[in-house]
């Protein structure tokens, strides 16, 4: 039995997919900061408003008080929508990259006679001759689907 080890996180970072969908997550991240930003500032104000002591009308505290819970309540339910789909975004991008990059060295492995890949954090020792992620890099260099990760 032939036997390979692929460092699938390694791949992941330089596939060009990942890098994309990484992107589209910074983005919605983004988005999701120039909505709530607004809120923030007038969740601040109303809290300087409060704190100040300047406020003497007790109808203008309760109203201030009421707008203040209801745009804490709608910062809450944004947080969570977002982080939902952050999830959903991640769940997908990693299913995407794992599928691609299968293929990818399913080929190789059909071509190169390899019986079975693992992955490598399964792993706890292994022969550097087992090690075909650098080859499998070479795939993704050769098919333009290769990117430099930068941290």
């Amino acid at each position: 039995m032939i036997l390979k080890i692929a460092d699938f996180g390694e791949l992941t970072r330089h596939y060009y997919k990942y890098k994309e969908g990484l992107d589209k997550i910074e983005e919605e991240k983004n988005k999701i900061l120039g909505i709530i930003q607004p809120i923030k500032t007038e969740i601040n104000s109303i809290i300087t408003q409060s704190s100040s002591g300047l406020i003497v009308n007790n109808q203008t505290k309760e109203n201030l008080s009421i707008r203040f819970e209801e745009q804490k309540k709608e910062l809450l339910k944004i947080d969570n929508e977002f982080k939902l789909k952050v999830r959903e975004m991640s769940s997908n991008l990693n299913e995407v990259c794992y599928n691609d990059l299968e293929k990818i060295i399913t080929e190789w492995s059909i071509e190169n006679n390899i019986d079975m890949v693992i992955g490598k954090m399964e792993v706890v020792y292994n022969k550097p001759e087992l090690e075909i992620t650098d080859k499998i890099l070479d795939i993704l260099k050769d098919k333009n689907f290769y990117i430099d990760f930068k941290n």
